[in-house]
């Protein structure tokens, strides 16, 4: 029988190498040893150093990508160290996954239980959720960094033209006057706020002065539009509509600020602290009779008042009538409502998720106690051999061999070791977790404002794009996460040959 090909996909971005250590040398050696255990031969290996996961668009990743697409390679298996060294996103791993499955290539996890089975799916699919909560709760972390530095008046980016950042003497980051550039730039701003000079006057005029930017170039159209519109300049910091009182130095009043926004023909809007996007569903819900992505707007009534909608945009569709937003979305509420599993079904699967788990590692967590005991016995025995060298009870040149001995049984002990260590998991904790985040996921959806995070989450639900056949939504194509029930009917129904959701690997 010939033997089942694949290749190795390792990744380390700089600050996992150094808070985690997974170096790319540790991934691999533990990727090897995992095909040799499985009887697989490693034809090529594919890296990226230094790179985050929360991308698919990675070198490495995508020459992998390539290389098993060619159906000459003749590639079975695709080993990583993790499920996150692959993706650390939840919608780039289900893409990832389904093309290695439509070449029949298998994805082997080297440190965790996943395989082709519905329970593998779930489990590689949990994985793959935890990895990009962890990514989004760094970014959390760095937006209220952010958020914070703004309330308190300070500007987090890179200062705009006529100000430096800069770093006070107790080492805080602020924003200092540019003193070759900021009388400049208050010039213009004044000069065009009486009304005296055009843009492209005021333009031509500075750089005939000699002006600069940071970069050394003369002042450009684009710049100097820039200028007029930023309101910063008047010590107020904008970030996404979102006004902050800034500490910095303002070069002008806001009433030059708005008297400029008058005579460049602009409307003067309170920013809104909604954030961006209206319409989640715009390009994801499916039309029921025409088959294609419904589309969003707003129509402007008698008296200028703007009514959000959606519709179908194909001319050709019988079903032309436009929906008001409260009435699919409040339909596409209902639909999260009915589709989020029972107490009882989510409870039974996470018990069959914690028995899968603890067979899984049962017999790895065997070997590093073997190992570790070894390793102690060892550490033992070498602190009795330096005790007889301290009483001179043993010959020099017996010392010396006898410690070599014993240093080299030590590090192949410790190397044993390190090919059985995994990260501490309480899969309990995890379940309870993502379980208790599944309940309220209607809720979430409705109150959060963030667009991003809505349309994340939708991904995460939706196998397919759900279709809306007026007045309601179809039977939905749900992820492995929420066919809890169908999953746990499965998994009882196995009494003939129970075997888990372990891996189908050779060997």
């Amino acid at each position: 029988m010939k033997q089942l090909q694949g290749v190795i996909y390792y990744r380390v971005s700089t600050a996992e190498q150094a808070e985690h250590g997974f170096s790319l040398e540790t991934q691999k050696e533990v990727c090897l040893k995992a095909a040799e255990k499985h009887d697989i031969k490693v034809i090529k290996l594919f890296s990226d150093d230094g790179l985050s996961a929360k991308t698919a668009d990675r070198p490495g990743l995508q020459a992998l990508l390539k290389y098993c697409a060619n159906k000459n390679n003749q590639v079975s298996f695709v080993i990583v160290y993790k499920v996150d060294r692959l993706s650390r996103n939840v919608n780039d791993y289900a893409n990832i996954v389904a093309v290695l499955h439509k070449q029949k290539i298998k994805l082997l996890s080297a440190t965790e239980a996943i395989d082709e089975t519905p329970f593998g799916k779930a489990v590689g699919n949990i994985m793959a959720t935890f990895a990009q909560l962890d990514n989004d709760m760094r970014s959390e972390r760095t937006r209220e960094g952010m958020q914070q530095c703004l309330a308190s008046g300070r500007f987090p980016h890179k200062a705009p033209l006529g100000y430096l950042n800069a770093v006070t003497p107790q080492g805080n980051k602020h924003i200092i006057l540019d003193s070759q550039r900021a009388e400049t730039i208050k010039f213009i701003l004044e000069q065009f706020s009486k009304g005296i000079y055009t843009q492209e006057e005021l333009r031509q005029k500075v750089n005939k002065q000699g002006f600069k930017t940071n970069r050394g170039s003369p002042l450009s159209f684009q710049m100097i539009s820039k200028i007029l519109t930023n309101k910063f300049y008047a010590g107020i910091m904008t970030i996404k509509g979102v006004e902050y009182q800034g500490t910095h130095e303002p070069l002008i009043s806001e009433l030059i600020y708005y008297k400029n926004q008058k005579l460049l023909g602009q409307k003067t809007i309170q920013p809104s602290l909604e954030l961006t996007s209206e319409f989640a569903l715009r390009n994801y819900v499916i039309c029921g009779f025409c088959q294609r992505p419904v589309t969003a707007g707003f129509s402007i009534g008698r008296w200028g008042g703007r009514y959000p909608y959606y519709r179908c945009y194909n001319k050709n569709c019988l079903f032309r009538k436009s929906i008001p937003k409260d009435m699919l979305e409040n339909g596409f509420i209902k639909l999260l409502q009915d589709i989020t599993p029972t107490e009882e079904n989510l409870a039974s699967l996470k018990e069959v998720i914690i028995k899968h788990w603890d067979s899984q590692y049962k017999n790895i967590n065997q070997k590093r106690e073997q190992a570790e005991k070894k390793l102690a016995e060892l550490q033992a025995e070498k602190q009795q051999i330096l005790n007889l060298a301290k009483k001179q009870l043993i010959p020099d040149e017996d010392f010396k061999e006898e410690f070599a001995a014993i240093k080299h049984k030590i590090a192949d002990q410790q190397l044993l070791l390190s090919e059985t260590q995994i990260e501490d998991f309480n899969v309990q904790e995890a379940c309870d977790f993502v379980f208790a985040f599944i309940r309220r996921v209607p809720e979430y959806w409705a109150k959060t404002p963030d667009y991003t995070k809505k349309v994340r989450l939708q991904g995460l639900i939706f196998k397919k794009n759900p279709v809306y056949r007026f007045p309601t939504f179809t039977t939905p194509t749900l992820t492995n996460l929420y066919r809890a029930k169908e999953l746990v009917s499965n998994q009882n129904s196995m009494v003939v040959a129970p075997r888990g959701i372990e891996p189908r690997l050779p060997g």
